[in-house]
């Protein structure tokens, strides 16, 4: 039996990023300016953007927009790579999971915490990508 045809999927963009720590910032402003930055690289990550749109350039700035509102004078997470990547793309490295990200669900949940900050309700999110809401709000928001 043939499986019915979705009538939309997802645009999947894998991502890769390389992460920066100032050690000039451990122990002294780590400004450039003042002659105290002293930047290494150190580990990076890979994301899975989803979304409706088939600009990959979209997944590409939303993915340097949320990176950027985390970084300061510590540390950095910059992109150095990306793909179009199909449903079915499978890791080929063990152990190096991406993270994923479904931007039009990202802000979704941004909507409905922010009703719900506005209702004066309380609320816990995780630090996953979408912001997970967790416990009894949970129930509340998504029913």
């Amino acid at each position: 039996m043939q499986q019915p045809i979705p009538t939309h999927q997802k645009y999947k963009t894998l991502i890769t990023t390389q992460c920066l720590e100032n050690y000039g910032a451990h122990t002294e402003n780590g400004k450039f300016a003042d002659g105290n930055a002293y930047w290494k690289f150190k580990g990076g990550d890979r994301y899975i953007i989803s979304t409706n749109s088939s600009q990959v350039a979209n997944s590409v700035a939303f993915l340097s927009a949320y990176l950027h509102k985390n970084q300061d004078v510590y540390g950095k997470e910059i992109i150095t790579d990306f793909e179009v990547i199909d449903d079915d793309w499978k890791s080929e490295e063990e152990g190096w999971d991406p993270i994923e990200i479904d931007i039009e669900e990202h802000f979704e949940t941004l909507k409905r915490i922010n009703k719900k900050r506005e209702a004066g309700g309380e609320i816990s999110v995780d630090r996953s990508p979408a912001g997970v809401i967790r416990g009894a709000l949970s129930r509340a928001i998504n029913g």
